[in-house]
């Protein structure tokens, strides 16, 4: 990851010092942050969840069932954020991914975040 990020023009130095790197990839935004001791994790906003509680719980579940019918085709995760108001897509990615590796990350990531984006 480190190579593509130089490649990229991004300060791999100081992301890893802070432990966070946020960058834009076509019209996505992402941020990958130190995940344990031997990864990163890379994530995307996928939406706001709505303020009245029985509406952002209705679209929880309905994400859920959704997620739950994914996990037999993508590696990512869908996540809620902690204060409950943001959906999140992650990803676990190896430190010592390679550029072909980290780039087909970010593919898988940019198609599920059109997927779920559309569906949502």
């Amino acid at each position: 990851m480190e190579a593509w990020a130089v490649q990229h023009g991004l300060n791999w130095d100081k992301a890893h010092q802070a432990g966070r790197l946020a960058f834009s990839v076509d019209r996505f935004r992402f941020v990958l942050t130190t995940h344990g001791s031997h990864g990163w994790l890379l994530q995307a906003r996928l939406a706001d969840l709505p303020d009245d509680s029985g509406q952002r719980e209705r679209m929880i579940d309905r994400a859920a069932l959704l997620a739950t019918a994914r996990m037999a085709h993508s590696a990512t995760a869908l996540t809620v954020d902690a204060h409950r108001s943001v959906l999140l897509l992650q990803l676990g990615v190896a430190a010592d991914l390679d550029v072909p590796g980290f780039e087909a990350a970010l593919e898988m990531m940019t198609n599920d975040i059109e997927l779920w984006r559309a569906v949502l």
